[in-house]
């Protein structure tokens, strides 16, 4: 949500309208897997904590400069 919240992305992926990607988190790498819909990228991230199962639901948009 802010510039010191900014985690690196790899193993980057596009293929049509989905989108792939690991975000190395302060806790575990996340794998994101998204769709291009309706002018958002919607999807899921999955981490595995230790044993313990992370999932987020994610839904991002265009941030327009005011």
């Amino acid at each position: 949500t802010d510039t010191g919240q900014q985690t690196q992305i790899a193993k980057g992926h596009v293929d049509g309208t989905e989108v792939t990607f690991e975000s190395q988190t302060d806790g575990p790498t996340m794998k994101v897997k998204l769709h291009l819909e309706d002018e958002h990228l919607r999807g899921v991230a999955h981490g595995d904590d230790g044993g313990d199962v992370i999932e987020a639901k994610v839904d991002l948009t265009r941030k327009v400069d005011q």
